[in-house]
């Protein structure tokens, strides 16, 4: 037995062997001699110490053995053509259209605004964003890429996680100027709520209180599945705001909205939601798709900026 001596080719036309049931097949497919093809199974036989065909005049069938080493070979091609398509890859630069999709307003205000900065890293890079807080499926879409903000759960994507999301309420200096700024939650009980209308309905406002979450609902002046519509009402004095801090962090930032009982945590719903990158399970990222990931993940979000501007 001497496994030093066999070589990519041999186990590949032992697959083809396999899967022809014929030599002389085989030769004519790979423009081959047939006595190079017997002579290649024969010595890949004498290289294991064992026997991976039996032959007759008419047929060539497998041996147990031959096909126990076939899955074997099999992996052994994938993992040879694997490493070949990364060491191409090193070679190459990024090039052509990667797909990416993400909700309306994350979309807008922390993907949008760095496209021009991805572009200068990869020039021959084309991006196509669909922006849109319904669900997709990737694999159906055709979409390399996908930003959700949800709660994860066990999935036939793989992920990476960016941050685990906050909420936070805020309202106009005006607002609270007019109506007093809430002290504690039953402060609250006087105030106006703006509400966020999804596609599972009205979220809810829930706060940890005493090691749990409980609702604490206010009444309403406006409902609407539009955040850029609520963050202008709320600006314009209209009521109190809970929203997530990365969609109003430049509004904070700005003083056009302040934070309401800043220490005590609020949610749309008890489990944690992440911000993540979902993209395809294959056995091999796509260069594109790894660079975009990696740009956004070790560039842009290396710091979560927003969640220090609200804080």
């Amino acid at each position: 037995m001497n496994p030093k001596n066999i070589s990519i080719r041999s186990l590949e036309l032992f697959l083809h062997v396999l899967r022809n049931r014929n030599i002389s097949k085989t030769a004519r497919m790979e423009n081959l001699s047939t006595s190079i093809v017997s002579r290649t199974i024969k010595q890949l036989e004498a290289d294991l110490g064992h026997q991976l065909f039996y032959r007759n005049t008419r047929v060539i069938t497998p041996t147990q053995t031959g096909l126990s080493f076939a899955e074997d070979a099999r992996s052994i091609i994938e993992l040879f053509e694997d490493s070949q398509r990364k060491l191409n890859n090193i070679r190459q630069e990024p090039s052509g259209i990667v797909r990416i999709n993400a909700p309306v307003l994350f979309g807008q205000r922390h993907i949008a605004p760095y496209l021009e900065d991805l572009r200068k890293h990869y020039p021959k890079l084309r991006v196509e964003l669909i922006q849109t807080d319904d669900f997709i499926d990737p694999y159906a879409d055709g979409t390399d890429i996908v930003f959700r903000i949800t709660t994860l759960k066990d999935s036939t994507l793989r992920s990476r996680v960016i941050a685990e999301q906050q909420h936070c309420l805020v309202a106009s200096p005006g607002y609270t100027a007019e109506y007093g700024m809430p002290r504690s939650l039953t402060g609250l009980a006087g105030h106006r709520s703006l509400l966020y209308k999804g596609q599972t309905g009205i979220l809810q406002w829930i706060f940890h209180l005493d090691g749990g979450w409980q609702p604490f609902p206010i009444p309403e002046v406006l409902v609407s599945n539009n955040a850029n519509t609520l963050i202008a009402a709320a600006i314009s004095g209209m009521g109190i705001l809970m929203m997530p801090d990365w969609a109003v962090y430049e509004e904070i930032l700005s003083k056009k909205l302040v934070r309401i009982l800043p220490d005590i945590p609020v949610s749309s719903q008890t489990a944690p939601i992440h911000i993540a990158i979902l993209y395809l399970q294959t056995h091999h990222i796509s260069l594109n798709v790894r660079v975009v990931i990696d740009y956004f993940t070790d560039v842009v979000f290396k710091k979560i900026y927003w969640q220090d501007i609200a804080s």
